[in-house]
């Protein structure tokens, strides 16, 4: 696998995640990549929090957070509007997905995809892309055309 070339200032990473093994195993893969792992949270409240604090480059949040993932995903668009918000979730749950989108994530990512692809995947989503599954783009796609 190609490496991420390195930018000038590594993209500051906010990780929510209820199970602090995710977020260990995330954390290394992104640093391993030059990401910063600026803050950690295991619900949505100290997610939020710690985005209003922290100001991330990127947030990659798990949409199953208890507290809610999409009352955080909500609350970060607005606390942080700069921050690329990436979703990670067990399945690829159709109505989550879009509820995700609707609030404002630029990304939705399964944990059980390649790990090596994350870093690659979110740096897409900060540079301004998208990161989805292939299962997930038809239904994004018959969305828009509805």
């Amino acid at each position: 696998m190609p490496t991420i070339p390195r930018h000038a200032a590594p993209v500051r990473t906010l990780l929510a995640d209820a199970n602090p093994f995710v977020r260990l195993a995330v954390r290394r893969r992104l640093e391993d990549a030059g990401f910063e792992v600026c803050a950690e949270a295991a619900d949505a409240e100290r997610a939020v929090a710690a985005g209003m604090r922290e100001q991330p480059d990127l947030c990659l949040l798990d949409v199953a957070l208890r507290g809610g993932g999409i009352a955080a995903i909500r609350a970060l668009r607005a606390a942080a509007p700069q921050t690329a918000l990436v979703v990670l979730s067990d399945a690829d749950h159709q109505e989550l997905f879009l509820e995700a989108v609707r609030a404002g994530a630029s990304g939705f990512l399964l944990k059980d995809m390649d790990p090596e692809r994350i870093p690659h995947a979110v740096r897409d989503v900060v540079d301004g892309k998208t990161a989805l599954p292939r299962s997930l783009v038809g239904l994004l796609l018959h969305e828009l055309a509805a």
